[in-house]
């Protein structure tokens, strides 16, 4: 998968890409978010976590991120699809 900028015009949603970024829900400050990867497919979209929201998550809940290279994310109905030494969650489309 290559890295990309989510906004860069060459770029569509028919082709993968990942997005470093620092990610946060609704009752947490972008301060205490967490590092992760968003990877995306035109199948699933899963956010890798390198730590847990806790019990800042519920299902179908909203994600804010923001990425390495400056842009704003929202990933909107989340759940948890696996929790393991790192976090993933998978997110609508």
């Amino acid at each position: 998968m290559t890295r990309t900028n989510l906004y860069n015009k060459n770029s569509n949603m028919l082709e993968r890409f990942v997005i470093e970024g620092v990610w946060y829900v609704n009752d947490m400050s972008i301060s205490d978010g967490i590092f992760g990867q968003l990877n995306y497919n035109p199948e699933k979209i899963i956010l890798e976590l390198k730590g847990s929201f806790t019990n800042n998550l519920i299902e179908n809940s909203t994600i804010y991120g923001f990425s390495t290279d400056g842009n704003y994310i929202l990933l909107e109905d989340c759940f948890i699809v696996s929790i393991a030494d790192s976090l993933s969650h998978s997110c609508g489309i």
